[in-house]
């Protein structure tokens, strides 16, 4: 896929980290953006549309799926960004919580992604931002972990769905490595952990790389593959906790 201006791109999460820099480098290649998240203030800028929407609610998830309808007909390139860590023990957990979480990290990019497969164009890419937590789950981050683990479970069941789709439609789940992003605290990102991490600019530069290269399946970046490699030979993945 060549990104140009003819290309229309919604990105979830887009208030920072990851999500931020990925509608900067998109923009700049000139694709028209819809930046979507609960922060944002609704703005227009050149060929970037922010939206204000809280993906925890099916109002704000619809609120995505109408700005399409009216607006483009069509899309090109869904990213599933938006996500949240509550960090806790799973003996103590709070069963609100669980629902938060699930609804940010799960049902959000799998109700965006089945309501809009429609409207996404022929050879169109549909990305899901997934962990290597799912490998190696530790203390307190089991929610997180389960809540990735059931959104690559649906990313690998849509990707076999569409195999034989006409429209040719990919689905990309794509593993970040350790990013300096406000999903870890400025603490978690000391010693080994900070010496191997990387900055949201290039992960968005590799996300686009991917997508340009019409990968349709699971992509890690380098420290994300180690985690992975490490927790299924049992491994100790000193780094991650």
């Amino acid at each position: 896929m060549i990104i140009n201006k003819s290309k229309k791109v919604i990105i979830t999460g887009v208030s920072s980290g990851i999500g931020k820099a990925l509608a900067r480098e998109f923009v700049e290649k000139g694709a028209q953006v819809l930046g979507v998240a609960r922060t944002v203030k609704e703005t227009r800028a050149g060929n970037y549309q922010t939206l204000s929407a809280d993906l925890t609610s099916a109002s704000g998830r619809e609120k995505v799926y109408e700005y399409v309808r009216r607006h483009w007909g069509k899309c090109d390139v869904l990213i599933n960004n938006a996500g949240v860590v509550y960090p806790t023990k799973i003996s103590k957990v709070n069963f609100e919580k669980v629902r938060d979480i699930m609804e940010i990290n799960f049902f959000a990019p799998l109700e965006i992604s089945t309501r809009l497969l429609p409207n996404v164009a022929k050879n169109g890419c549909i990305v899901n931002l997934l962990s290597p937590a799912i490998y190696k789950s530790h203390v307190e981050a089991g929610l997180y972990s389960a809540s990735k683990a059931a959104l690559k479970s649906v990313s690998d069941a849509l990707r076999n769905e569409l195999v034989s789709s006409s429209k040719q439609t990919k689905i990309l789940g794509y593993y970040p490595g350790i990013v300096r992003t406000a999903i870890f605290g400025e603490e978690e990102l000391t010693g080994l952990k900070g010496m191997l991490s990387t900055s949201p600019e290039r992960t968005a530069k590799l996300i686009i790389k991917q997508i340009e290269n019409g990968r349709n399946g699971e992509y890690f970046e380098p420290i994300a593959m180690v985690i992975r490699l490490l927790a299924m030979s049992r491994g100790l993945i000193f780094f991650w906790r």
